[in-house]
């Protein structure tokens, strides 16, 4: 009987937090993040290592998110992605936003969880030190605009994760 127990993949994630506006350069859902990946891989010989990314994405309530519409994210890390697509638009999709609304509100948010799209494949993940999060109405071909409440912009919170493959 083989007893061999197996390694542990290593995972890897990335937080990026439209609050945090220092971390980031653009518009809210155009941005380009800013990313110190030697504060979160610490061991050399991982970078050169296959990797599944896979993301979880959630916003706060916005009234322009149209339930007619349908909305995708593209996650750029400079990287040459697996990813194509037969349209004249030249967007890349990296998955779609699921759009929820809370109980006796209406009023939908983003909110999609790694089981909702195929992962992306990734050979390495070397010389990443910058991720561009892109938010598209895919009908309307259009970057997303976010609503305002005020001065207040519907902000969100993006986990990306690499996991050993």
């Amino acid at each position: 009987m083989d007893m061999t127990i197996e390694k542990p993949k290593k995972i890897y994630k990335v937080n990026l937090v439209s609050t945090d506006t220092t971390s980031w350069t653009g518009s809210l859902y155009n941005a380009n993040y800013t990313v110190n990946m030697r504060s979160i891989v610490r061991d050399v010989e991982d970078y050169g290592k296959a990797y599944k990314m896979t993301f979880s994405f959630k916003g706060f309530e916005d009234a322009n998110i149209l339930t007619t519409e349908i909305y995708a994210i593209h996650l750029d890390m400079g990287k040459a992605v697996p990813i194509t697509q037969f349209t004249t638009t030249n967007r890349l999709y990296t998955g779609l936003l699921g759009q929820r609304a809370w109980e006796g509100r209406g009023i939908p948010y983003f909110s999609t969880v790694p089981d909702d799209n195929d992962p992306t494949y990734y050979s390495d993940i070397q010389n990443i030190d910058r991720i561009a999060v892109r938010v598209f109405a895919v009908n309307a071909n259009t970057t997303y605009t976010p609503a305002t409440s005020g001065t207040v912009p519907k902000n969100y919170f993006c986990q990306i994760c690499f996991e050993e493959v």
